[in-house]
């Protein structure tokens, strides 16, 4: 992928809107490209995320902690901005499924942008709130999801065996 559709990528991410173009190229020339083999581990669980990585190419595989699968990542998609954003440690694990094309920002970088333009800084924080308030309401409705069918369930078992000791226990 050449470095002008880099730069629109990154200019369509909810992370970067309201970014100036000019900041958005900075940000790219400055990014480390990667190359990624299969089976290469690119975030740990309980580890503070150093860069963010945007996947330009390829496939990647999100993992709980324990190693369980819970989605797979394809392009053009961000990894790691919660954390490098916040500092705090990441709660999964991302591996290479596919052969990856990776563009890794550091957190000095955005932190470098963010002081010499307090505008940009305040516009990834308002992004960032933004993201999160729509991963939240996302995870309500799956969770809502989860409850109904765990009442059909629930329901149905009462009708099956109405004696069953798991029906006790609330």
């Amino acid at each position: 992928m050449d470095d002008l559709l880099v730069t629109k990528d990154l200019m369509n991410l909810a992370l970067f809107n309201g970014i100036e173009y000019q900041q958005i190229e900075q940000l790219r020339e400055a990014a480390q490209r990667l190359d990624l083999e299969p089976g290469v581990t690119l975030c740990n669980p309980l580890t503070v995320d150093e860069d963010l990585y945007l996947l330009l190419g390829g496939r990647l595989r999100l993992e709980s902690a324990d190693g369980a699968k819970l989605a797979d990542l394809e392009p053009v998609r961000i990894i790691g901005e919660m954390g490098v954003l916040t500092g705090l440690s990441r709660s999964s694990r991302v591996v290479v499924e596919e052969k990856a094309d990776v563009l890794a920002i550091s957190r000095a970088l955005l932190q470098d942008l963010a002081e010499n333009d307090p505008d940009v800084g305040a516009r990834l924080l308002i992004n960032l709130c933004k993201t999160l308030y729509e991963r939240v309401f996302g995870m309500n409705g799956d969770i809502e999801k989860l409850h109904q069918r765990v009442d059909a369930l629930a329901t149905r078992l009462k009708e099956l065996a109405p004696d069953d000791p798991l029906l006790s226990e609330g």
